[in-house]
């Protein structure tokens, strides 16, 4: 394989995590906080269900954000995933492995997210940001390892016909 042609495979299959990995950091920025997004995303709200609450505005903003923090790290997770296996598929003998490697990675971008948002105005860093971020990438570990687990019986049945 020439390197050109490495180059662009490497692209291919790191380059969505890369964008992920600008997306965290875009998102944890100063201005991308509660005090500054909560007032905004309400307008929205109200303007497509109507009136809300204060009160039920930050507990629904609140479980939607950590929601966020769980899909968008589990969809983080997935993609480290899916470039460990097209990298590595002819050398894997365990996908265990792979998920595991998927999961570190997330627990340990996730808690550098973290930590960066300690140093940041306006912005704190939370463990249980850290905890719901490998919360979302276990599910979607799971989900993925189910999915191949179906695959791989199809192709089994198949081969049986």
């Amino acid at each position: 394989m020439s390197s050109n042609s490495r180059w662009w495979r490497g692209l291919i299959l790191w380059g969505p995590v890369a964008v992920m990995l600008a997306v965290f950091l875009v998102e944890s920025q100063q201005f991308m906080g509660v005090g500054a997004t909560y007032i905004q995303a309400r307008h929205y709200y109200e303007d497509i269900f109507g009136t809300i609450t204060m009160k039920q505005w930050m507990i629904l903003y609140g479980v939607l954000r950590k929601l966020g923090h769980m899909a968008g790290y589990g969809f983080f997770s997935a993609l480290v995933f899916r470039a460990l296996y097209l990298q590595r598929r002819a050398a894997v003998n365990s996908l265990w492995k792979l998920h595991g490697y998927a999961l570190l990675a997330t627990a340990v971008i996730g808690s550098m997210d973290e930590l960066h948002q300690c140093f940041l105005p306006g912005r704190d860093g939370c463990f249980d940001d850290v905890a719901i971020d490998t919360a979302g990438a276990v599910f979607a570990q799971l989900i993925l390892s189910l999915i191949l687990w179906n695959h791989q019986l199809r192709n089994e049945q198949q081969k049986e016909a």
